[in-house]
């Protein structure tokens, strides 16, 4: 199946299509983006696929440019800042031939009205469009709306009619659709339903100007193309999780290497020389796709298994007998196969990404610290007794005056307690105590996620959730895996609603439907109807009609949230699962975002 960010990807190309199809005389484009798109365009499309779209060159609408007699794509953000460039761009001498204007979100009328009275854009525009599409893919079935300081939300900051907005883009860029279904919380901000109504509200208007433009994509005629399920919570039905440490691939060396817009450095020995090199982490590269989602112990037997292999198929590398290389003996090898290099590369940087984290996992003890925070997480230890309140301080208090866990690590752990324990005073300032009077803010602003200290002068008691603690047993008795018993509470929701199709949804979530009277393929639906036969018979799986999940959380989603939801096959078995969030989550960010929260 494909995966959204490929649909995603040619609904985005789509628009570069059109506009060709439309102007079959202008052989090229100069394709002029602002800081917005910049990110959205490099998020789906290399410059080799621009080209081959017929787009000669891509332009920084913020940065002065030379004037060029071709025509331009403007593709922006809706908004004053970038508009009033377009038009600095035409107030002396124009910038470009024709313009073609698509904004990526819906517009507003006063922008409008404001670029037709300046006539020297006007006399030049060939289009002006909206085009939704507001959203980033940094994974397959992973999106971002990019909202910065998603914890805004918590103080009433967020503009929600945006974020519908946006989430709405998401949903239009599936193949084909007819049917939603909008499932959400009922916080007690009321953030959740806000949001979904806003959201039913704009996707009328986007499937109304579908409908008009007898658009493929809505399917009205056999209204068969499967249902989408759009889940909405909010950060404070979980605010656990973004903080514990992952030993799966992915969220543990975003966690505790210095992964920046998911660029990673590096160094390689080429000719005696060490020279620095940058990789982009993202689902191009093989390796990272295959095991981004394992556990580390699993991920540093394959990628060593993985490179034997490769060695043995290849004569140059067999002259190496060492069956188990380390990180030196691989780079020497890289430098005697010049003709694989590129390949030999990206296990060699895989195996120093394992070999650091694993380096820093033993330094700052991570074992003791993760084990600590999945007992408080799940109220269990790992022989699956509970434990008492105070014993489980002892280990806190203990664990934290070790010398190389950072300061947030040390914050991340109190932050745990203090959510998990409804601490007596005392043991309170006892925790607030180790840390600085800034990162005390963070606990004070918890308040903000509904988390609330105990105010009378009794003993210090666990809050888990039952339904924790059951998912922590169940997960122990199925699994071998070490500092993973406790199951996000996300993920827990989701695997509810998924297990009973949808019939029975968890306490405190409601909902309400956008053209309910679809079809369900699977019922009474000829195969043979639109070549569904031949397509069963090619791969066994049909796109257009298998039903779609969309799991969204305002306030962010953490790495470890995204790992648990798409690795988990009671939810993926029967559906499409695409999830997302106001903006994706490292731990580390989280808790600045909580620091800072009452400067907002």
């Amino acid at each position: 199946m494909d995966s959204f960010k490929f649909i995603a990807k040619q609904r985005l190309k789509s628009m570069f299509i059109n506009i060709r199809s439309q102007n079959p005389n202008v052989k090229t484009f100069i394709l002029v983006l602002d800081q917005k798109t910049i990110k959205i365009v490099s998020s789906f499309l290399k410059m080799s696929e621009l080209l081959e779209l017929g787009i000669a060159a891509v332009e920084n609408l913020q940065l002065k440019r030379k004037p060029f007699q071709i025509d331009a794509i403007y593709f922006i953000a809706p908004v004053i800042e970038s508009l009033e460039l377009i038009i600095e761009d035409f107030k002396e001498e124009a910038q470009y031939k024709n313009i073609h204007i698509y904004f990526n979100d819906k517009i507003q009328q006063i922008l409008i009205n404001k670029l037709q009275k300046e006539q020297n854009v006007m006399q030049r525009v060939v289009a002006c469009k909206s085009f939704n599409f507001d959203f980033i893919c940094p994974q397959d079935n992973v999106f971002s709306l990019q909202f910065p300081n998603p914890l805004n939300l918590f103080k009433g900051k967020m503009p929600l009619v945006d974020v519908a907005e946006r989430l709405a883009t998401v949903l239009v860029s599936f193949d084909k659709f007819y049917s939603f279904e909008i499932i959400f919380r009922q916080d007690q901000w009321q953030y959740c339903i806000r949001t979904a109504q806003f959201l039913q509200q704009r996707m009328r208007e986007l499937l109304d100007a579908l409908q008009k433009n007898n658009s493929t994509q809505y399917d009205l005629k056999d209204k068969a193309c499967g249902k989408i399920r759009i889940v909405i919570t909010d950060r404070s039905l979980d605010p656990v999780s973004p903080l514990l440490h992952d030993f799966y691939y992915q969220p543990m060396f975003y966690d505790l290497l210095d992964i920046e817009n998911d660029m990673y450095t590096y160094q390689i020995t080429q000719q005696n020389q060490v020279n620095e090199k940058k990789a982009l982490l993202n689902d191009d590269d093989e390796m990272f796709k295959k095991y981004k989602y394992r556990h580390i112990a699993e991920v540093l037997e394959g990628v060593a298994t993985d490179f034997q292999s490769f060695m043995k198929s290849n004569e140059a590398a067999k002259a190496n007998k060492e069956q188990n290389l380390n990180l030196q003996q691989m780079n020497e090898i890289v430098r005697k196969m010049p003709q694989y290099q590129e390949l030999v590369q990206k296990y060699t940087m895989h195996m120093e990404i394992v070999e650091k984290s694993f380096d820093t996992f033993a330094q700052k003890e991570l074992s003791e610290v993760g084990d600590i925070e999945q007992t408080l997480a799940t109220g269990i230890d790992k022989k699956g007794g509970t434990i008492a309140a105070t014993k489980i301080l002892q280990r806190v208090l203990s664990v934290i005056q070790n010398k190389y866990l950072s300061q947030t690590d040390k914050l991340r752990l109190i932050l745990v307690s203090i959510i998990q324990i409804d601490l007596a005073e005392k043991d309170r300032k006892t925790l607030t105590d180790l840390i600085t009077l800034d990162q005390q803010q963070a606990i004070l602003n918890l308040r903000f996620l509904g988390i609330t200290a105990q105010k009378s002068g009794g003993k210090s008691h666990k809050r888990v959730n039952e339904q924790v603690k059951k998912y922590a047993k169940t997960k122990m008795a199925t699994e071998a895996l070490e500092l993973c018993r406790n199951t996000p509470i996300y993920e827990q929701i989701l695997e509810e609603m998924v297990m009973s199709d949808f019939k029975q949804l968890p306490q405190g979530f409601e909902r309400f439907a956008i053209n309910d009277d679809a079809k369900n393929p699977t019922q009474g639906k000829s195969l043979r109807q639109k070549g569904q036969l031949a397509r069963l018979m090619q791969d066994g799986n049909d796109n257009d009609e298998k039903d779609k999940i969309v799991f969204f959380s305002l306030g962010g989603l953490g790495y470890n949230e995204i790992r648990s939801l798409i690795s988990n096959q009671k939810i993926r078995q029967n559906h499409q699962v695409l999830v997302g969030g106001t903006s994706l989550l490292k731990p580390e960010e989280f808790v600045k975002e909580l620091i800072n929260l009452n400067q907002i």
